[in-house]
């Protein structure tokens, strides 16, 4: 598996068998990332199912082992969108068609979250969106710990649970 650090942690590329999910070699069978948390104390009843959504990277599957967690997420090609309006040099710029078509699809993915009263980022920026080459607009990077966190949770007592279904946001363990 391929590493790379981001500030939620460690994200590593792999792939696994498209039917069995077993491990597969480099490049066969379907691409995957893995994030890498650190979990101080988990209670886990989640169901992937409620995770499913065309405008969501998918969630296949997850891992404790000992306080770690690492959460399998579905890996598509795709270029983050600030990367498509800030990074890429002589790019030609989006369009308006194509502008509208991600953020409805960055819309309804937030929507999808928030139907079920479980916001799924404290700070949503534009490199949280995955964009193809159709420029449909994936979320990447939800916080499993807002979506897990008890119904009618408020934001304030959200945070008062930093530890308990992750580390504490500004924790400089270098997870």
């Amino acid at each position: 598996m391929e590493r790379s650090p981001t500030s939620n942690g460690s994200i590593y590329k792999g792939w696994v068998d498209e039917k069995s999910y077993g491990p597969t070699e480099s490049g066969v069978g379907l691409a995957i990332y893995v994030r890498k948390e650190e979990i101080l104390t988990w209670k886990l009843d989640l169901k992937l199912l409620e995770f499913c959504h065309p405008n969501i990277t998918r969630l296949l599957g997850y891992c404790l082992a000992n306080v770690t967690m690492f959460w399998v997420y579905e890996l598509i090609p795709a270029i983050r969108l600030d990367d498509h309006l800030f990074k890429a040099p002589n790019t030609t710029p989006l369009s308006w068609a194509a502008r509208l078509k991600i953020a409805q699809g960055a819309a309804q993915g937030l929507s999808f979250f928030h139907q079920r009263n479980r916001p799924a980022y404290n700070n949503f920026e534009g490199n949280l969106i995955l964009v193809d080459r159709d420029f449909n607009a994936r979320l990447c990077d939800y916080e499993i710990d807002n979506l897990l966190a008890p119904p009618g949770c408020s934001t304030f007592e959200r945070d008062k649970l930093d530890g308990l279904f992750g580390p504490v946001r500004g924790d400089e363990s270098g997870v």
